[in-house]
């Protein structure tokens, strides 16, 4: 193995890795561009606590008005339907 590959692996093996990989969502989040009326979804591969949403995204709305949203996997009470919940907010709230 060269040493690229050792320490790629190291960080994949390591908490290193998810603060690299959170890092690498965010740059790539600043650089996309969402059209008009459309936005995207990621789901979180990384949670350091409970409270941290399962989703995350973002959207732009016709007059070109960009907000960002969290979601979190939740199950009915009464029915035990998986479901959603979101929080949205304007991008750069």
């Amino acid at each position: 193995m060269n040493q690229t590959v050792k320490q790629n692996l190291k960080l994949y093996l390591g908490m290193d890795a998810q603060r690299n990989f959170r890092t690498e969502s965010r740059t790539m989040a600043k650089k996309y561009r969402n059209k008009k009326n459309q936005g995207v979804m990621f789901r979180k591969r990384y949670k350091e606590n409970a409270n941290q949403p399962d989703f995350v995204g973002s959207f732009t709305i016709e007059n070109g008005r960009e907000y960002e949203f969290a979601g979190w996997d939740a199950t009915g009470r009464q029915t035990l339907k998986p479901y959603v919940r979101l929080r949205v907010t304007p991008k750069g709230s």
